[in-house]
């Protein structure tokens, strides 16, 4: 499960948000919180305009690097130390 990888990634103080009503797994040091999106949950319409736009080039996500999830933590202290530009993509 993705969160067995995800969890052990967070720096201590850090926040784990999850929509999908999971409370944590008790985790010290790190925060756990749940965001409901119901109401965007079906948007099936709006997602496909994104997909669209993503495929056709409309929407240009910046990404600065693709990296196996084992590197989040790399990834979290690069953004923090500022200068990337772009996001960082986790792959499982």
């Amino acid at each position: 499960m993705q969160r067995d990888t995800v969890v052990p990634a967070i720096r201590e103080g850090g926040v784990f948000v999850d929509v999908r009503g999971w409370e944590g797994n008790g985790a010290p040091g790190i925060r756990f919180e749940r965001v409901s999106v119901f109401s965007e949950y079906r948007s099936f319409d709006k997602l496909e305009r994104l997909r669209h736009g993503v495929e056709s080039g409309t929407i240009v996500p910046r990404v600065a690097e693709v990296l196996p999830a084992e590197r989040a933590p790399e990834a979290h202290e690069r953004l923090e130390a500022g200068g990337t530009r772009g996001r960082f993509v986790l792959t499982w």
